[in-house]
C-alpha cells in the first residue's frame, strides 16, 4: 500500500514536460525522469522485458511519455527518443515510434511505414544537433531472440562498433533479394556467421534541399522490413538473433544509408580492426 501511493504521489507530483506535444522539437528537460527512485526505475525497467508487455511500452511512448523515468531528448508526432536507462555504450540513446509496434518485420505493416522514414530524420537532427555524434556513431535494431522488448527501437551510440565498414564500389557480394526499391548483397568479406548488405536498389536517391527524403529514398526505407522478412526463413534470423545496423563515420553520406544486416556469432578476427 505505500508503494502504491509513493507511485500515486509520484505520478501527481511530476510536471508536465516543457515540450509536450506533437512538432519536432529537442528535448531539454528532465521531467519525470528526476522523481522517479532508482528502485522505481530499475522495475519499470524490468516490467518493460516482460512478455507481452510491448503493447503497453509503445502505448506509453504515444500518450505517457511526459511521465515516463527517461531524459528525453527528441519528440516528433510519430517518434521518441531518449537516453537510455541503463547505456552499453558511449551517448547511448534509445529511439522508438510512439505507436505499438511488435519488432522489425512490423515496420513493414501498411499502418506502420512511416515510421523507419521518420526515424531516419531524427537520427539526421540528433547527428547534428548533438557534438558527440558528428564524428560518427551506431544505429542498430535488434530482432529474433537478440530482441528483449516487445516494441520496436532503435539503438543510437558512439565508440563501438558492430561492423567495420561498408563494401568498396565494385567490390559488392551476389545478389540474395531485389526489388524495385531495395536489394540485399552478401557481403564480400563478412563479419558475423550471417553477414548482408541493404542497399537502395538504384543509386538515384538522395534528400533534397529541405532535408525532406526524396519520394525514391523513403520508398527505400519503407521496403527494408518487408526485404528482410525474405531473407528471415530462408537463413531462420529470428532464431539466431539478428540485428539491422548502420554505421557512420566522419566522412559518411547519411543521405544514402547503406545498413547491415548481421546474424549468428561475430566471426574470430586474425587481428584487432581499429
Amino acid at each position: 500500500m505505500n508503494l502504491l501511493l509513493f507511485c500515486c504521489k509520484t505520478l501527481l507530483s511530476s510536471p508536465f514536460c516543457s515540450c509536450m506535444g506533437f512538432a519536432p522539437v529537442l528535448c531539454f528537460c528532465y521531467n519525470a525522469a528526476v522523481r522517479w527512485c532508482p528502485m522505481m526505475k530499475q522495475l519499470l525497467f524490468r516490467l518493460a522485458k516482460s512478455p507481452g508487455m510491448g503493447r503497453l511500452v509503445g502505448w506509453s511512448f504515444r500518450w505517457c511519455s511526459w511521465v515516463l523515468p527517461v531524459k528525453k531528448v527528441y519528440r516528433t508526432e510519430k517518434m521518441l527518443a531518449f537516453e537510455h536507462p541503463r547505456p552499453a555504450y558511449a551517448d547511448h540513446i534509445i529511439l522508438s515510434p510512439r505507436a505499438a509496434v511488435s519488432d522489425l518485420l512490423a515496420l513493414g505493416e501498411e499502418k506502420n511505414r512511416g515510421y523507419l522514414p521518420e526515424l531516419w530524420r531524427t537520427v539526421e537532427t540528433l547527428a547534428a544537433n548533438r557534438p558527440e555524434y558528428r564524428q560518427g556513431f551506431t544505429v542498430a535494431a535488434n530482432g529474433g531472440k537478440r530482441q528483449e522488448v516487445g516494441q520496436v527501437h532503435f539503438h543510437l551510440f558512439t565508440g563501438y562498433s558492430l561492423v567495420s565498414k561498408d563494401p568498396a564500389a565494385g567490390q559488392e557480394g551476389p545478389v540474395l533479394f531485389t526489388d524495385a526499391a531495395v536489394c540485399i548483397r552478401r557481403h564480400p568479406s563478412p563479419e558475423w556467421a550471417f553477414h548482408f548488405v541493404v542497399q537502395p536498389a538504384s543509386a538515384a536517391v538522395g534528400y533534397d534541399q529541405t532535408g525532406v527524403p526524396a519520394p525514391m529514398t523513403e520508398a527505400y526505407l519503407q521496403a527494408i522490413p518487408k526485404a528482410i522478412s525474405q531473407l528471415q526463413d530462408r537463413y531462420d534470423l529470428a532464431e539466431k538473433g539478428y540485428s539491422l545496423v548502420y554505421r557512420q563515420s566522419s566522412n559518411s553520406q547519411t543521405a544514402l544509408p547503406i545498413f547491415h544486416l548481421i546474424a549468428g556469432p561475430k566471426k574470430a578476427k586474425p587481428e584487432q580492426r581499429q
